[in-house]
């Protein structure tokens, strides 16, 4: 194998025109031919960018059209063609990858995306393409905790998502972890969280002091966008405040608390009130701050200071805002049960004597009076000819 030049790489080389015109590059003591295609304009002596990859002779070749990968790269391609060898992708240089199907975690068909990284087979002298990368990283990793990565988001599996951090190491990112959505392939800024074996687990968020001071400037910003109202509280779900705030209920809590104590917000029962110049806060208990008063309960309260107890806890906050007002006053709620029967259409038994078949079988018995009623069709043609009255039955003809 070469020393300098590099199978599957970008690298500069030398341009060298000799005496009939031919064109090759050269690094050191060691020369590879360039694609015939691009000799025109090339001038000896000149340091070009070429990619180097195996020609269908199994030479190393130089071309200046680059690819958006190298060796060791991963990259999401979509398969152009697929047989019996296996899946192929453009990459962007001079010839396809192959991606034999040993190398592919699951079989791949033509026009679906697959994130690939480029690998040289020495052996066959060939670049292939592999969709099992993880059992080609660096199973040393060396990064230190708190350490910014960059992370390629790739498989999800129950506890989140795996990811190659750097390109070069495996990692997972945990549910409790992921603070925004991500999809796969894409590229998302992590923290180094620890170091388990041949794997890095990251977070999408700091820890420590980093953590809240950058949650307590997002949270801030969060309230003056929306008016200087949010309406979360500690009550809220979690899910929610990883929605809108990109951080966990436990951060979010702790920002709040930061900035209550610095006498930018008041904690209000249901969320949070960015204060104006000369507005003071309300004694709070912030392991609770979803209660009215701190040191005060709902029930101690006198009656008439009471929030009334409607349907929705929009009711209750429109009813608290309006101080009262008349057009919010509590109106009688109906129970479950009465609302039911009310709503419940009202169905009368039909009398025995109304129903046709009873009737006519009464006809039979000399207990009814009048001529018996014709059945529907669907009800006669089920029924037997013995089971039908007779014709005495029907009296005379008018």
């Amino acid at each position: 194998m070469n020393k300098n030049i590099i199978p599957g790489a970008i690298q500069d080389l030398l341009v060298r025109v000799d005496e009939q015109g031919m064109v090759s590059l050269v690094s050191g003591r060691e020369t590879i031919g360039l694609h015939p295609r691009e000799w025109k304009g090339k001038e000896d002596g000149q340091e070009i960018k070429v990619f180097v990859y195996y020609n269908e002779d199994r030479e190393l070749e130089g071309s200046t059209r680059l690819p958006s990968i190298q060796v060791g790269e991963i990259g999401q391609f979509e398969v152009i063609t697929a047989n019996q060898l296996g899946a192929f992708i453009d990459i962007g240089a001079k010839r396809d990858i192959l991606i034999p199907k040993r190398e592919q975690r699951t079989e791949l068909m033509k026009g679906r995306r697959v994130l690939v990284m480029l690998g040289v087979d020495e052996e066959n002298q060939r670049l292939f393409g592999t969709t099992r990368f993880f059992n080609h990283l660096d199973k040393n990793p060396t990064l230190e905790r708190g350490t910014l990565v960059n992370c390629l988001v790739v498989e999800k599996f129950e506890a989140g998502r795996k990811v190659v951090v750097e390109g070069k190491y495996s990692g997972f990112l945990f549910n409790q972890e992921i603070m925004a959505r991500i999809t796969e392939g894409e590229t998302i800024k992590c923290y180094v969280r620890k170091i388990e074996g041949k794997d890095v687990v990251v977070s999408m968020q700091k820890e420590g002091a980093a953590l809240i001071d950058d949650a307590t400037e997002r949270l801030l910003e969060y309230v003056k966008n929306n008016g200087g109202y949010v309406r979360l509280n500690d009550d809220s779900d979690p899910e929610e405040i990883k929605i809108r705030l990109r951080m966990s209920k436990k951060t979010f809590k702790k920002a709040a608390g930061v900035l209550y104590k610095q006498g930018l917000v008041d904690l209000t029962k249901f969320g949070i009130k960015l204060l104006k110049e000369g507005q003071e806060q309300k004694p709070r208990d912030l392991s609770n701050w979803n209660k009215e008063e701190s040191g005060s309960s709902h029930e101690n309260k006198p009656r008439a200071a009471r929030l009334p107890q409607r349907n929705t806890r929009d009711s209750e906050f429109m009813w608290k805002e309006h101080g009262g007002s008349a057009q919010f006053k509590e109106k009688k709620v109906e129970s479950a049960d009465s609302r039911d029967q009310k709503d419940r259409p009202k169905y009368t038994a039909r009398k025995r004597s109304d129903n046709p078949h009873e009737q006519n079988r009464l006809f039979q018995k000399g207990e009814a009076k009048g001529r018996p009623q014709r059945r529907s069709k669907d009800s006669s043609s089920n029924t037997s000819k013995s089971s039908r009255p007779s014709g005495r039955s029907r009296g005379p003809r008018r």
